[in-house]
Parts: structure tokens; C-alpha cells; sequence
């Protein structure tokens, strides 16, 4: 199981002007909130439904659905046997091996 500060990798699976969602082993369900993509140099652009770095192109990132990424673990939260987790440290565009 997912523990604080347990670095994991996810796809993104929607975007929000108020979070990220990130489904994790094709199981567990995982966000990243507005306020930390935005303290991160992120902004939510309504029209095509991403968050967009303020970076310049070539090097600027855009987080979208169906992206990997890697976060770390911040919180864990539990209703009805069901797990979710909060994230921070958000990295965008990682390279993920197939196995």
C-alpha cells in the first residue's frame, strides 16, 4: 500500500481548473490540487483543458490527460474502504519503462 512520502508514478486521467486526477497502478486514485500545479508555475487554460507551464517553448510542459507522471505522496485519505491519495512535487513528461 501507499505510504506519506512514497514517490509513485500515474497517468493523468482528468484535468481541472481545480485539480489534476492520476490514476496509479491502473488502481488507486490520486490528485494534485490547483493551488500546488499553480505554486509549481502551472496555469489551467479552460480551452484546451490543460495545465500549461509559464516556461517558454521548447522547455515549457503542459499536463493533459493520459501524460505519466511522478509525485510524492502528501496525504492519504480512506472512506468506505475506499483509498485516495494527495500529491506534491509533481513531475511532468518522465520517461516510464514498459515492462
Amino acid at each position: 500500500c501507499p505510504r506519506k512520502g512514497a514517490e509513485l508514478v500515474g497517468f493523468v486521467n482528468e484535468c481541472f481548473a481545480s485539480h489534476i486526477g492520476i490514476l496509479v497502478y491502473g488502481y488507486f486514485n490520486a490528485m494534485v490540487s490547483a493551488e500546488e500545479l499553480r505554486s509549481l508555475g502551472y496555469t489551467f487554460h479552460l480551452d484546451s483543458n490543460r495545465w500549461i507551464s509559464h516556461e517558454a517553448p521548447p522547455d515549457g510542459k503542459s499536463i493533459e490527460q493520459d501524460i505519466p507522471v511522478k509525485f510524492v505522496v502528501k496525504e492519504i485519505h480512506e472512506c468506505d474502504g475506499m483509498m485516495s491519495l494527495e500529491g506534491t512535487n509533481l513531475s511532468v513528461r518522465l520517461v516510464v519503462e514498459e515492462e
